[in-house]
């Protein structure tokens, strides 16, 4: 990772990005436990915590990180979803495999965020707040040519 965030602006980024990231956990997982607390099945609890979680994410990271506004906000919140999407997968699966060890929920969720953060800066920087899931896809197949 540490290549592909060489230049100072990128690793100021990567900071701001982290920074975020605490705030979002905080949102992320004070809604998590509250909802395991009213004995919320733990898939409710996980989904609906990681909704709010990434709306917050997804709107600080916009207006106070990578500040990139050549795509429309509908653009970036589709590319957005997609990559979600993916890390909310991730999260389910981490989570349910952690208790099925003998975890607890929260430790678990904790394991996800970590293994997703990585994957989360690259994908947000170079794809919703960057070209575009579309863009990345000509630009490798016009270099594999």
């Amino acid at each position: 990772m540490t290549a592909l965030v060489s230049s100072r602006h990128a690793r100021r980024q990567l900071i701001i990005y982290g920074a975020i990231g605490i705030i979002v956990a905080a949102v992320d997982f004070s809604l998590f436990n509250l909802l395991l607390a009213q004995h919320a099945v733990r898939f409710v609890a996980t989904t609906v915590a990681y909704v709010a979680g990434v709306t917050t994410h997804f709107l600080l990271n916009r207006f106070f990180n990578f500040r990139n506004f050549e795509r429309t906000i509908v653009q970036q919140a589709r590319t957005y979803a997609v990559v979600i999407t993916f890390a909310w997968l991730v999260t389910l699966a981490v989570v349910e495999l952690g208790v099925r060890l003998g975890f607890a929920p929260f430790p678990s969720r904790i394991a996800a965020a970590i293994l997703n953060f990585p994957l989360g800066f690259l994908s947000h920087r170079y794809l919703t707040f960057g070209g575009g899931i579309t863009a990345a896809v000509r630009t490798r197949l016009s270099k594999q040519r």
